[in-house]
């Protein structure tokens, strides 16, 4: 079957195959980015990813790394820039899972941890000097466990495997692994010291995500001596912990007991060893941070626009309304660079860069179904009855014969309704988090995607009343449509 049935039609192959940037990062110098590219969909029995490297500034400058033959993602450039390490299944696919590294100037990639280790590393990162990688991993099957699978005694018991996950850093150097935490009790996310001598992490109880809107703990690992002290104790469920001097931030919920809530930054001083509020959460939604030198950048979701924003500032890099799906900064000259992925209804997701000012596209994996040029997409804003403000995405097909909207035509439209109840949809090739959208706007159909009450991006908002009426205007050449939600749970376009 061709990729697309007629001039301007999208074909569900041709979605399922697309290839997808993800994980980028900047290199130290600011002046490339690693990232990886994956298909949409799993084609094979095993999921097969690449990494890619592309030059900031440099137009459709993308080039392939590694093959593409195994699950190699989250590329990391060390300290100096000589070398990306990165997460593969490289000695048996889909089954094993080590670190390697990349050498930039030449040579085979290599593992500096155990190739055969089946548990999934979940993460790591390169300590600041270069010398250590920390990472989070369960322990392996211990023998009496394997014997009992292979015995098929392996009945599955709620809490009598519990697979935490540990603590542990690679030496890079001499490949010797160490084991910082190893309690009954599973840590989440962990950030090192600007010195390389300590790692702060979350601890939950569980390794299930329900465990953190019980409580979790902060706590700090000295390398030299595995000495553990506490920091302190919060509420609810928190993460994309960052250390910057003698602060810890990280992101949590606003009604910090629950999971449905906006998110905002918080702040552990390691002096006074308690948390409080810090920004954001109240109006917008504060997604995730990024550290360059003694600057964090946060990605901001107001509304329908993603921004990235200076922590302690007014400072906004970027502010715009498109959907971020990954990003990173660093800083050139004294200068932030900005590197991001964003689509819209004719683009599948592209890596750009932002330097002074300018975005510069690096990427065109989705090149052919760029061309198609299927349709528009643009913001619906409206009240609800008691003044609450309401927006959704709309996207609208062109004609196939001239190329742009056809004046006076009142579109059959699909109601796309996303899931959460905390998220949001915003302007991206998928904007609801499926595909689907562009197949059916290149068939000649409209498509809404409403934002209801209680999601992100939004004034915080503990309740909301999932049976309030949504009308949204659009206003083609003064033609209305209206789209009313009924007690029954379904949509009508009138």
């Amino acid at each position: 079957m061709a990729a697309y049935e007629s001039e301007k039609m999208v074909t569900a192959e041709a979605l399922v195959d697309m290839n997808i940037p993800s994980s980028v990062q900047l290199s130290p110098s600011g002046r490339q980015v690693a990232y990886v590219l994956a298909p949409a969909a799993q084609k094979d029995k095993n999921f097969l990813s690449s990494i890619w490297i592309a030059d900031v500034g440099e137009k459709h400058s993308a080039r392939q790394l590694t093959s593409g033959l195994f699950g190699d993602t989250r590329p990391q450039w060390s300290p100096d820039g000589n070398t990306i390490a990165f997460k593969s299944d490289r000695a048996e696919a889909g089954e094993t899972s080590a670190i390697f590294i990349l050498p930039l100037n030449g040579g085979e990639a290599y593992p500096v941890t155990k190739v055969d280790n089946k548990k999934n590393i979940t993460s790591f990162r390169w300590s600041p000097n270069g010398k250590s990688i920390a990472f989070l991993s369960p322990d392996e099957k211990s023998a009496e466990r394997k014997a009992k699978e292979d015995n098929r005694d392996d009945a599955m018991v709620w809490g009598e495997y519990w697979e935490y996950n540990r603590l542990r850093v690679v030496h890079v150097a001499t490949r010797e692994v160490s084991d910082l935490v190893s309690k009954d009790a599973h840590v989440n996310e962990f950030t090192w010291s600007q010195d390389s001598t300590e790692i702060a992490y979350i601890l939950h109880d569980l390794p299930e995500l329900e465990s953190s809107q019980t409580g979790i703990k902060f706590e700090l690992v000295k390398l030299s001596t595995s000495k553990i002290s506490s920091i302190t104790e919060f509420p609810g469920g928190a993460g994309d912990i960052i250390w910057s001097g003698r602060d810890i931030y990280f992101t949590a919920g606003v009604n910090n007991t629950r999971s449905n809530t906006s998110t905002m930054i918080y702040k552990v001083s390691l002096d006074e060893l308690k948390w409080e509020g810090h920004s954001f959460g109240t109006t917008n939604d504060a997604v995730d941070m990024r550290l360059t030198g003694d600057k964090i950048w946060v990605r901001v979701q107001s509304r329908l626009h993603d921004q990235i924003r200076l922590l302690n500032s007014d400072i906004i890099l970027y502010n715009e309304m498109h959907d971020i799906n990954t990003w990173d900064v660093a800083t050139i000259d004294d200068q932030p660079v900005l590197v991001l992925s964003k689509g819209s209804i004719n683009r599948p997701l592209e890596i750009f860069s932002v330097q002074d000012g300018k975005l510069t596209q690096l990427s065109q994996h989705g090149a052919a179904l760029a061309k198609l040029n299927i349709g528009t997409d643009q913001p619906l804003y409206a009240k609800a009855k008691d003044g609450t403000d309401l927006d959704a995405v709309f996207m609208i097909p062109y004609t196939a014969k001239e190329g742009k909207v056809e004046e006076g035509k009142p579109w059959p439209t699909f109601i796309q309704v996303h899931g959460g109840p905390y998220l949001r949809s915003s302007i991206s090739f998928a904007p609801a988090g499926y595909h689907w959208a562009p197949w059916i706007v290149s068939a000649g159909y409209a498509v809404m995607c409403p934002n209801y009450r209680g999601g992100s991006g939004k004034q915080y908002l503990p309740i909301f009343d999932v049976h309030s009426v949504l009308t949204l205007v659009y206003r083609p050449r003064q033609q209305i449509f209206k789209c009313s939600r009924r007690r029954n749970g379904h949509f009508r376009l009138r």
